[in-house]
Parts: structure tokens; sequence; C-alpha cells
């Protein structure tokens, strides 16, 4: 069995007169973004996971609070007891999609750092522009 190679060089696309570097900035490019992209989401992880410990249910701290302050008129504490567990559904959703997102955004990245999409664009600009 012959073993297939596939050999991509990066960037894919390259501007007139491009060298390759002698040490890989693309490589270290890519790299740096993906361990901010991991240490990011592990701390939206850790957020993500306070948020449904906490639950829909409002803090006693916070009741206590509301109760001291809530007159007949405002009707504090009814408004929060109301609101606070639709809100918490909706940050739980926002924590969700951010994975997502930013997954999306991180692959984005990547695919446009190694097709060389960003000197494509200028490149492509500047033929307009003359």
């Amino acid at each position: 069995h012959k073993k297939l190679k596939l050999k991509m060089e990066a960037p894919v696309y390259r501007q007139s007169g491009w060298e390759s570097p002698s040490n890989s900035w693309l490589l270290l490019s890519i790299g740096f973004g993906l361990l901010v992209h991991l240490w990011e989401t592990y701390l939206d992880y850790r957020q993500h996971i306070r948020l449904k410990v906490s639950g829909a249910e409002v803090p006693v701290e916070l009741k206590k609070l509301v109760e001291r302050m809530d007159s007949d008129e405002e009707k504090l504490l009814e408004k929060l007891t109301e609101k606070g567990p639709k809100a918490q559904a909706y940050a739980l959703a926002k924590s969700r999609f951010k994975f997502v997102n930013s997954s999306f955004q991180l692959i984005l990245s990547i695919a446009t750092t190694i097709l060389g999409l960003s000197p494509y664009a200028w490149d492509l600009a500047s033929g307009y522009g003359a």
C-alpha cells in the first residue's frame, strides 16, 4: 500500500514578491490564537457552570436587600421574582451561544490565515482602485 501524502504550503495565496520566512511565523500566529481561544473558553466554561449551578432561584441575600428597599408602589420583590428566572435562562442561552460563536470565529480566523485571504483581499481591492 502506498501512503497518501498531502502537503499543503501555507499561506495558499501569496502576493507577488512573497518570500518564505526562515521561521514559521504563520504557525506561531495560529498557535497563539488557539492558545488564547482555549484560555477564554476555559474561563467561559467556568462562568457557564456557575450560571447552571446557581439555578433560576433569586439569591436569598438579594431578596432580603430588595425587601428592605421595596415599597407598596414599586413592588420590586415581585418584579424580581418574576423576571429573575427569565434573566437566568437568557444568560445561560447567551453563554451557550458564545461557545458556538467563538469556535466559529476561531475556525474563520485560522482559515483566513492559512488561505491568505487578507493579502488576497488587499490585492483585489488594489486592483479596483487602480
